[in-house]
């Protein structure tokens, strides 16, 4: 695992664990399709842009019909049902509650790079998940979070959320491309959120404070992050970087105190500490003989 993936992968984990708190503060004032369909406008802007800044080559879609269909599809499942499945779970489900579930998506990664691409399952991999597990589940705890049965579709949906980005993740391994298909993908999304919205009857408009919070969410915590991550599971095992996720919950529980004021138990620190940990031993790669090979200037 080369640093620049793990650089690229802990850029975009960062960046996702903004994105609790605003589109926590964003859905209290808008619809989620509005949220959605801002948020995509803005994400169309940062994939047309952001690749050149970043650093990226140019990428163009394939071809062959069936790789290009194959892959726009692929970018959609990854961007719109994610995103709509855990903004509608916010709505749904108090916000902790939602984010703490969406965030089985890392142990998803991995189990699923195990078993679907037939990646190593090493122990540091196995302890760093464990950890991580041990984390979330006290900071569940920490934050008081009572899981209610008038909450059940909120959960699912938050439950259906991790389940589109641990496949997407998983997927873009195997299929190849990613990049390429971001931007159609993004403007898909927005298209299908203004379809919501119709059905939906046009609810009332976001207020001007909540525009801020909905182009953050594209540019940057859709944008910026999905960029980041594409280039860190292109140059990196798909397990570590999934395990090194666990650190999604970390910040979004801190984001969520610092900017929409949702209290830190003492229970939820520690648990935070526990999911540093596991991703820090889920990422060490050791002084393996096949570590020299593995490394790329991805």
């Amino acid at each position: 695992m080369n640093n620049k993936s793990l650089g690229w992968g802990f850029f975009a984990v960062f960046c996702w664990g903004t994105l609790a708190a605003a589109a926590g503060g964003a859905l209290e004032k808008a619809h989620p399709a509005w949220v959605l369909g801002g948020a995509f406008l803005a994400s169309s802007a940062a994939f047309a842009l952001l690749p050149r800044l970043m650093g990226l080559e140019h990428a163009s879609e394939p071809r062959e019909g069936r790789a290009r269909w194959r892959g726009r599809l692929l970018g959609l499942w990854g961007l719109f049902f994610f995103h709509a499945f855990y903004f509608e779970a916010v709505r749904r489900a108090p916000i902790v509650e939602a984010t703490l579930i969406n965030y089985i998506w890392p142990l998803l990664v991995v189990l699923m790079a195990w078993l679907v691409l037939r990646e190593p399952f090493r122990p540091a991999i196995a302890a760093g998940v464990l950890l991580g597990a041990a984390g979330v589940a006290l900071v569940v705890g920490g934050q008081s979070a009572g899981f209610e049965a008038r909450h059940f579709r909120g959960y699912a949906l938050a439950l259906g959320s991790a389940a589109a980005w641990s496949s997407y993740t998983v997927m873009l391994r195997r299929w190849g491309g990613g990049r390429e298909f971001l931007l159609p993908a993004s403007l898909w999304s927005a298209l299908l959120s203004g379809l919501w919205l119709a059905a939906a009857g046009w609810p009332e408009p976001p207020p001007p404070e909540a525009w801020g919070a909905i182009l953050y969410l594209g540019a940057v915590a859709i944008g910026a992050a999905i960029l980041a991550w594409d280039r860190a599971v292109s140059g990196g095992e798909v397990a570590v970087l999934g395990a090194m996720a666990y650190l999604a919950p970390f910040f979004s529980v801190f984001f969520l105190w610092l900017i929409l004021g949702k209290p830190i138990g003492a229970p939820a620190a520690a648990g935070m500490v526990l999911i540093v940990a596991g991703g820090a031993a889920a990422a060490w790669t050791g002084d393996r003989p096949d570590q020299g090979e593995r490394r790329s200037d991805n």
